[in-house]
């Protein structure tokens, strides 16, 4: 028989194999809870344009202190990632009493020793996760023979980026000038595009 009622249907499936899509729609917690609650330095409180005296007074609550001063830098020795023992240096970069960005230079051990400076590198990288959450990450190259001659060459490169409120935090192994070979972690504005890889704070040998 002929009728006007009219019937309607909703389908709904869930996938609960498939994985979780990430992306970077959402910034990064600007100071982790565990940093604030013990006095220590987080690199995420060093944001760029800060005032350089806030800054300072800020270290030296936390006893980093005695900074070497250069021109538009100031250099400190500095354990902020505990747990990583390699040499840690903290670098302000300031202009007009502003801090321009803050970096964290971390030494390999032993650069010819690929199974160290891997697992350095990627102890440094699971430490920062910790703190910031999945980052993204750009990967060329390998850990080879030829480490130091592939960053030099730009054959290999690793980026782990973090955005934050003031900026973007960066892990990687830039290529410098005097082709010396170690980690950086910078917090700043911006950064230049992941091809040109001449990224490292160049005054601090």
């Amino acid at each position: 028989p002929y009728t006007d009622s009219y019937r309607a249907g909703l389908h709904l499936t869930y996938r609960f194999d498939k994985p979780r899509k990430v992306t970077d729609s959402a910034p990064a917690a600007a100071i982790p809870a565990a940093a604030l609650d013990s006095g220590a330095i987080d690199l995420a409180m060093l944001a760029p344009g800060t005032s350089l005296t806030d800054i300072e007074a800020r270290l030296a609550r936390a006893g980093i202190t005695a900074g070497v001063a250069q021109p538009g830098l100031i250099v400190y020795e500095a354990e902020i990632l505990p747990g990583i023992d390699q040499r840690q240096r903290l670098a302000l970069v300031h202009e007009g009493g502003r801090l321009v960005k803050a970096g964290l230079i971390i030494d390999f051990d032993d650069v010819g020793n690929l199974d160290t400076t891997q697992q350095t590198f990627l102890r440094v990288q699971e430490t920062l996760i910790g703190r910031y959450g999945v980052p993204n990450t750009i990967e060329e190259g390998a850990f080879t023979a030829n480490f130091v001659e592939d960053v030099n060459r730009e054959r290999f490169v690793r980026l782990s980026e973090w955005r934050m409120p003031a900026g973007t935090i960066r892990l990687g192994v830039p290529r410098r000038l005097d082709e010396q070979v170690r980690m950086e972690v910078q917090y700043a504005t911006r950064f230049p595009p992941p091809s040109q890889t001449l990224w490292s704070i160049e005054g601090i040998r």
